[in-house]
């Protein structure tokens, strides 16, 4: 299974040990992520070699190959929110994953979409286990 991982990267990177749990355990789950470098330390230098419309496109191709979109949604994010309506749009799966403290957007809370799940966390250690019981 092909899965989009989408996070923020503009709006902030303060909770990268989220989505490296997150990938790390869809990798365990053999899925394949289809933006891979989405958890690296050097994302802004690997993205600067790229112009903004190089990188639309792309994302979007990567979204139309992915079989699901999975997000770390607890940092506000334009283009992660983008790329969720997108998805949506596409008819495909969304998994969101969200610290349970955070006050989080009502157009990702509040959205009724049969395609579209939230999953509150309290740690990182927590989302192995969501995963687990989503993906059974």
């Amino acid at each position: 299974m092909k899965v989009y991982l989408a996070a923020s990267i503009s709006g902030g990177r303060d909770n990268l040990a989220a989505v490296r749990t997150i990938q790390a355990a869809l990798k365990n789950r053999g899925m394949e992520i289809v933006n891979d470098h989405i958890s690296a330390e050097d994302i802004f230098d690997i993205e600067s070699a790229y112009s903004p419309q190089h990188i639309f496109r792309r994302d979007l191709d990567w979204i139309d190959s992915a079989d699901r979109l999975v997000a770390e949604v607890s940092v506000p994010s334009l283009g992660v929110g983008y790329e969720i309506a997108y998805a949506l749009q596409q008819a495909k799966p969304v998994l969101c994953f969200c610290q349970r403290d955070v006050t989080l957007s009502a157009m990702i809370e509040g959205n009724d979409d049969d395609n579209i799940v939230l999953v509150r966390y309290d740690t990182v250690q927590d989302i192995p286990t969501a995963i687990e019981t989503h993906f059974r």
